[in-house]
């Protein structure tokens, strides 16, 4: 065999090797990554066992309509920076007509048919609403203050069968003007005059009960949509 030869073998030989070598070695181009899922946690009541168990970090996390949660579960969704929303959450852009606001719904106290109408005036309104489920209205009312008061939204709505011990206990914290809802006229006269940012409501008929939620998520909505102008 020439020497030429030889050496046109190495080199064949040399650049078969890199060929392979390099289609071996190449990098898949990675695939945009798929929008991780959400996790729904609909049980009757959540500890922070539970979370820790279910939950996954990449996770988006929606907490049952009916769940409670406990004082351990909350702590884990403050601690982990958690984002979460209740699995029904009705949510309306907060830009929508001039910047209706964002509002806090606890229904404590409230039959099938007065939870279906106040569905329907949240649904009909220009507001962002979040719901709550709580056990009682003075945690109803806690919570609500301590989101107001952190700037987590504008105005809270607490249906319950104590509406003063409702609305009192939520004055007790500088920055709150808490109302009883007792009629339309005077949502009215009372948004004028004080402009609450905490409304409690007792159940009444249904279509008294539609009118005064009704009136008070409309005055609200006017009255940010002033103060966005």
């Amino acid at each position: 065999m020439s020497e030429s030869k030889v050496i046109d073998d190495i080199v064949a030989a040399v650049l078969s090797q890199l060929k392979a070598s390099a289609k071996g070695d190449a990098t898949p181009v990675p695939q945009s990554a798929e929008k991780a899922p959400a996790i729904t946690i609909d049980a009757a009541v959540i500890t922070e066992s539970v979370l820790e168990k279910q939950w996954e970090r990449k996770n988006v996390l929606k907490i049952g309509d009916r769940s409670l949660l406990t004082p351990s579960a909350k702590d884990f969704l403050k601690r982990n920076h958690v984002d979460w929303v209740r699995a029904s959450t009705t949510v309306q852009p907060a830009e929508s007509e001039g910047g209706a606001g964002r509002w806090l719904f606890y229904p404590v106290s409230v039959t099938k048919s007065g939870l279906s109408v106040s569905d329907r005036v949240i649904k009909n309104s220009k507001m962002a609403f979040r719901r709550e489920l709580v056990g009682c209205p003075a945690e109803a009312t806690d919570h609500a203050t301590a989101e107001l008061l952190r700037g987590a939204a504008d105005g809270a709505i607490v249906i319950t069968n104590e509406p003063e011990v409702a609305a009192c206990r939520a004055n007790r914290s500088r920055g709150i003007r808490g109302c009883v809802a007792t009629d339309p006229d005077q949502v009215d006269r009372v948004t004028r005059q004080l402009n609450p940012n905490y409304w409690a409501v007792t159940e009444l008929q249904a279509f008294r009960f539609g009118q005064i939620l009704n009136a008070i998520v409309s005055r609200a909505a006017s009255g940010r949509r002033k103060e966005t102008s």
